[in-house]
Formats: C-alpha cells, sequence, structure tokens
C-alpha cells in the first residue's frame, strides 16, 4: 500500500507478508542469524519478533503464524526515522495480529 502520508513523511511504501504455516524452530533460526547480523530483538509484538533496522522490516509470529512489515523509506534513512519505522510497523503487526 502506498501511504500518501504517515509519520515517516511523505510516500512511504508499506509491505506487508503472511506465512500461515510457520514452524517455531525456523523461525527461531531466522531470528537467530539476522540478530547476528545487526536486527534487534522486539518485546510485546506476538510470541516473538525482531526488527531489521537497515531494511526497516520487521519479522514477527504468533503460534504458527508468522508475518512481516516492512517500510520502504524515500530519501535519507536516519536513525530517527528507523526509530520511528519501528514504532509504527509495532502498531501495525499488532493489529494485524489482532485481527486475525
Amino acid at each position: 500500500m502506498k501511504l500518501s502520508r504517515s509519520n515517516l513523511g511523505a510516500n512511504v511504501t508499506v509491505y506487508l507478508s503472511r506465512y500461515p504455516s510457520t514452524s517455531v524452530a525456523s523461525f527461531t533460526a531466522a531470528k537467530r542469524l539476522a540478530l547476528a547480523h545487526g536486527a534487534v530483538a522486539v518485546a510485546g509484538v506476538g510470541d516473538d519478533a525482531y526488527f531489521t533496522p537497515a531494511a526497516t522490516n520487521l519479522q514477527y509470529r504468533s503460534g504458527q503464524v508468522a508475518g512481516a512489515a516492512q517500510a520502504q523509506l524515500t530519501g535519507a534513512s536516519s536513525p530517527a526515522r528507523r526509530a520511528q519505522a519501528l514504532a509504527d510497523l509495532t502498531r501495525l503487526a499488532k493489529a494485524v495480529l489482532a485481527n486475525q
């Protein structure tokens, strides 16, 4: 979806993905690898979640359903914009999980 306005500024594209059959083991392995390459663990989103700042990508899991929310930022990607992306994607993921 293309947003005309967001907390991140104009023209942000958000991608959502849902994976309905994901094992805990495969998600945990992907998270472990991502954490070793700069991702950070995120609490409070489903059963498990992590955010990759360089890609502004939040991966999350609830039971065996996994999902991803990514913000494609136009222009410079400062630490402040990445932090805002994490906050916004976290809210989005919580809303998606609440409605599944």
